[in-house]
Parts: C-alpha cells; sequence; structure tokens
C-alpha cells in the first residue's frame, strides 16, 4: 500500500471513531485499528437493524424489483390498451 493511501486509511478510521462512534481523539488514537473497523461496522448493523425495525422494507412487486418485472406489470395493467391497438393496427 502507498504512503498517501495508508494516511487516508488512518484519517478514514481517525473520522469514524471520533464521527460516527462519537469517541473522544485520544480514545480513538489509543484504539487498534482492527477494533476501530470493527466497531464502527457493529454500530451499522445497530442502526440499520433499528431503521428496518422502524421502517420495514416495502414487499417485493410481483415480478421484481428489475426491468422484467417493471415490463411485466407495465403490460399487465395496460393489457386491454395493448390488445385494441394491436387489433386495429392489424385491420
Amino acid at each position: 500500500m502507498r504512503a498517501a493511501a495508508f494516511a487516508e486509511y488512518l484519517d478514514r478510521l481517525f473520522d469514524l471513531g471520533t464521527g460516527h462512534l462519537g469517541w473522544t481523539a485520544a480514545e480513538t488514537l489509543d484504539t487498534n485499528l482492527d477494533h476501530i473497523r470493527r466497531a464502527a461496522d457493529a454500530r451499522h448493523e445497530l442502526i440499520s437493524s433499528v431503521l428496518k425495525a422502524v421502517f420495514p422494507p416495502a414487499p417485493t412487486p410481483p415480478g421484481g424489483d428489475g426491468v422484467a418485472g417493471k415490463l411485466m406489470r407495465f403490460a399487465s395493467s395496460h393489457n386491454g390498451m395493448i390488445a385494441a391497438r394491436a387489433a386495429s393496427e392489424t385491420t
């Protein structure tokens, strides 16, 4: 790892400790680098689980969220219009 990248990594860990985790600068500087990362990951998991409990995810629509699912829902909701237009174009 180049020196500049390592310095950026250390800055990021310091920011995590003093910002996201709410530690003092002294606490952050006295903590093992791996422990800072693990504490930040645990904090992220805690916040995510609380948010999921308060705001449950919306159910997945039929056909999924992808393009195929969206096209399937569009076609089923506009089926009569599509059929009428296709019939008018063949006559």
